[in-house]
C-alpha cells in the first residue's frame, strides 16, 4: 500500500516505503516536490488534477515506474482542509490478468476463424505487446527443417536482436534447454548472469524463454523481454506460462483441423473447457477441462445443451452466434455446476469455417478469483475512503466550531472541542497505523520479533483496560495466579490483545460483560476474549482472518473498521508459532483464544 501526504500546495510532506516500492522514487527524492513532478505523471493526468484541487474520489490510473515500467493503481484521495491523503493499491496484477483474457480471447476467434499456426503467433506477438507496455516477444515454430515460422514485436531495436537469431530463444545465454522443455529465466540484476553486451545496449534487463509443448513434446518456443529492473515476478510469469499454454492448444487445433484425433488430443491438452457445438448448442464433444470445470463426466456433457451450464449471462448474444445472425461472441456469464453450484466464467463462442455442417466452438473459464479479487480491491479502496473521510469531517467540524465560537466562550468549551479533535486524529493516526501493519506484513513476508520473558497478565491488563468502551459494556480480566513467565513480544501481543477486546466491545453494540481470562492449559499460555455480542456464523468464520475482510462484509459500515485488525492479530501470533481459535454463536457472543507456546520453538 502506497501511502502520500500533500500540503496545500500540493507538494509531497510524505512518501511511505510502500510508495518508494510502487514508484522506484525514494522518499529524499519525492518529499518537498510536487506530486505530478515526484510521480512522473503525464500532462492531463486525472490523478494529478485530482489531487490538486483537493477532490475525494477513487480513481484508476497508470503510471510510470523509476525504471520506466508502467503499473496500474487503484488510488483513493482523502482531502482535509490543509492536506491530502492519497493510498495507492498496485493493480497490475489484476491488469495483466484481464489484458490476457483479452489476448486469449483474441486467439480464440483467430483458431475459429481457421487462421494458420504462422499467423497466430504474428496475432499474439502483436497482442502481447500493446497489452504489456514496455516488453517485446518472439515466437518460433519448428519444423522438420528447422524453424517453420517465426514472429516478433517490441520497439525496433529490440525486435531486431530478435528476429537476427536462428531461432528466438538462442538471444538468451542457456535459452537452448528451451529444447528439452524448460523454461530459462535470466536477470541482469543477479550477481554472475551476463546478457550480454548487445542486450545490456538495449537496455534488456530480463529475459524469459519457454517452450511450447504440444502432446508432450517441444515444437518451438517463445521470448518475452523486458527493460524492468525487477524483472518478471512469479505473478507476471503464470500469466506468460498460460499464454504459452494456450498458444500451443491453438497452434494444435490450427495444424490439426482437419485431423479429429489430434483435435481431440489437443482440446484434452487445454486448459479452458472447450466444447464443439451444433446449431442448436448442443455438445457434441469436449475437453477434460470442462468436465473439471462442470462437474460432469465428458460423457454425461455430450448431448446437453450448452445453455444447461449457464445461470446467466451479461446478453444472451452467444445464442445469435448459433443462429448465424452474429459472427462471434465474448462476454462474462455465470456458469452452472452439476451440484448446482455457481461460478463467473468468461465465455466464448465462435463458428467453424470448413466444416459441411455448422458447428461452433464454445471456450469457458472459471474467473471467478479474477472477479472476487476486483470486488474485494473496490470494497477495500471504498471502504477506505469511507473510514478516514469520517474522522477528518468530525475533524473539520469541531475545527471550524472553534472558528466561529465567541471569544468569551473559549476558556469553557475549548478543551472540550480540543479533545474531540484529538480523538478523531488518533483514529485517523490507528488505522493508517493499520494499513501499514498489514502492508508491511505482506511486503516482507512476516514479522520480527522481539521476545522475552514476559509477565502476560500484566501485558493483558495493560493493553485490555486501555481500549475505549462505555458504562454499557463492563470489562472483567480473570488471571490464573503463579502464571510462569511467557516468552513473546510484549508489544505485538498487546496490540494482539487491543485488537480483540475492541471488537468484543464494538461487535457488542447494546453493552454487555467483556471477559478476558489469562491462564495456561496443555502446556500453553492462552489469552481468551468472550462477549455477549451479535455472534459469527459459522459459514463465515473460514474468512475471519483474512485481509480487509470482515465475517459480514455489510459490518464495515455497521460497526467500521477496516477489515485487517484480525489479519494482523493472526499474522502476530502464529509469528509466535501460535493460533487463535474461534467459538461463536449468533446471537449470543464470540470468544477469541489465543495460544501461545510457553516454550521457545526449537531453531529459535
Amino acid at each position: 500500500m502506497a501511502i502520500i501526504v500533500l500540503d496545500g500546495d500540493g507538494r509531497v510532506q510524505l512518501f511511505s516505503r510502500g510508495a518508494e516500492a510502487l514508484t522506484g522514487v525514494t522518499s529524499d527524492e519525492a518529499v518537498g516536490r510536487p506530486l505530478a513532478e515526484a510521480l512522473r505523471l503525464e500532462e492531463g493526468s486525472t490523478l494529478g488534477a485530482a489531487a490538486a484541487v483537493g477532490a475525494s474520489v477513487s480513481l484508476r490510473e497508470e503510471i510510470q515506474t523509476a525504471w520506466g515500467e508502467p503499473r496500474v493503481v487503484s488510488w483513493t484521495i482523502a482531502a482535509g482542509e490543509e492536506k491530502r491523503y492519497l493510498f495507492g493499491q498496485d493493480v497490475t496484477g489484476l491488469h495483466r490478468a484481464q489484458a490476457l483474457d483479452r489476448v486469449l480471447a483474441d486467439l480464440n476467434a483467430d483458431v475459429a476463424r481457421g487462421v494458420p499456426a504462422s499467423g497466430l503467433i504474428e496475432h499474439v506477438c502483436a497482442s502481447l505487446t500493446a497489452e504489456f507496455r514496455h516488453c517485446a516477444a518472439a515466437i518460433g515454430l519448428l519444423g522438420g527443417r528447422g524453424v517453420e515460422s517465426r514472429a516478433a514485436s517490441g520497439p525496433p531495436e529490440i525486435e531486431a536482436l530478435l528476429t537476427a537469431r536462428e531461432v528466438p530463444w538462442d538471444i538468451v545465454p542457456g535459452g537452448g534447454a528451451v529444447l528439452d522443455g524448460r523454461t530459462v529465466l535470466v536477470s541482469a540484476e543477479e550477481p554472475g548472469l551476463e546478457i550480454g553486451s548487445e542486450l545490456d545496449e538495449a537496455g534488456i534487463r530480463s529475459i524469459a524463454a519457454m517452450p511450447i509443448t504440444i502432446e508432450g513434446s517441444v515444437a518451438g518456443g517463445a521470448v518475452f523481454v523486458t527493460r524492468s529492473p525487477q524483472g518478471f515476478d512469479e505473478a507476471t510469469i503464470r500469466v506468460l506460462e498460460r499464454l504459452t499454454a494456450s498458444l500451443a492448444t491453438a497452434i494444435a487445433l490450427a495444424k490439426s483441423r482437419e485431423e479429429q484425433a489430434l483435435q481431440s488430443a489437443a482440446l484434452a491438452s487445454a486448459t479452458d473447457g472447450v466444447a464443439i457445438v451444433d446449431e442448436r448448442g448442443v455438445v457434441l464433444s469436449c475437453n477434460r477441462a470442462l468436465a473439471r470445470l462442470t462437474g460432469y463426466d465428458e460423457a454425461e456433457l455430450c448431448g446437453k445443451e450448452i445453455g444447461e451450464l449457464v445461470a446467466a449471462s451479461e446478453s444472451e448474444g452467444w445464442l445469435f452466434v448459433l443462429g448465424g445472425v452474429a459472427e462471434s461472441w465474448v462476454g462474462d456469464a455465470i456458469g452452472l455446476r452439476k451440484d448446482g453450484s455457481r461460478y463467473y466464467e468468461r465465455m466464448s463462442v465462435s463458428p467453424v469455417h470448413g466444416v459441411s455442417s455448422p458447428r461452433f466452438i464454445v471456450t469457458k473459464r472459471d474467473v471467478t478469483d479474477e472477479r472476487m479479487l476486483d470486488e474485494l480491491t473496490s470494497g477495500f479502496v471504498a471502504n477506505v475512503s469511507h473510514e478516514l473521510r469520517t474522522p477528518l469531517t468530525s475533524i473539520l467540524g469541531y475545527a471550524e466550531l472553534l472558528s466561529n465560537m465567541h471569544p468569551g466562550d473559549l476558556a469553557d468549551k475549548a478543551c472540550e472541542v480540543a479533545r474531540k479533535i484529538e480523538a478523531s486524529a488518533e483514529r485517523m493516526r490507528a488505522l493508517i497505523e493499520e494499513l501499514l501493519e498489514a502492508t508491511t506484513i505482506q511486503a516482507e513476508g512476516g514479522l520480527k520479533l522481539a521476545k522475552r520473558p514476559v509477565d502476560l497478565e500484566q501485558v493483558v491488563r495493560l493493553r485490555a483496560e486501555a481500549v475505549p468502551r462505555g458504562k454499557e459494556h463492563l470489562l472483567i480480566i480473570d488471571a490464573m495466579p503463579d502464571m510462569p513467565l511467557v516468552p513473546c513480544d510484549p508489544e505485538r501481543i498487546g496490540r494482539v490483545v487491543e485488537n480483540l477486546v475492541s471488537n468484543a466491545v464494538k461487535f457488542s453494540p447494546e453493552g454487555g460483560t467483556v471477559t478476558v481470562r489469562v491462564g495456561v492449559e496443555g502446556g500453553e499460555a492462552f489469552i481468551a476474549v468472550s462477549d455477549q455480542g451479535v455472534g459469527i456464523r459459522s459459514e463465515d468464520a473460514p474468512k475471519l482472518f483474512d485481509r480487509f475482510t470482515q465475517a459480514d462484509m455489510s459490518s464495515t459500515r455497521r460497526f467500521g473498521g477496516l477489515g485487517v485488525g484480525l489479519f494482523v492479530a493472526d499474522e502476530i501470533v502464529r509469528a509466535h508459532g501460535g493460533r487463535i481459535e474461534v467459538a461463536s454463536e449468533v446471537g449470543r457472543g464470540s470468544t477469541f483464544t489465543v495460544r501461545l507456546p510457553l516454550e521457545e520453538p526449537a531453531g529459535e
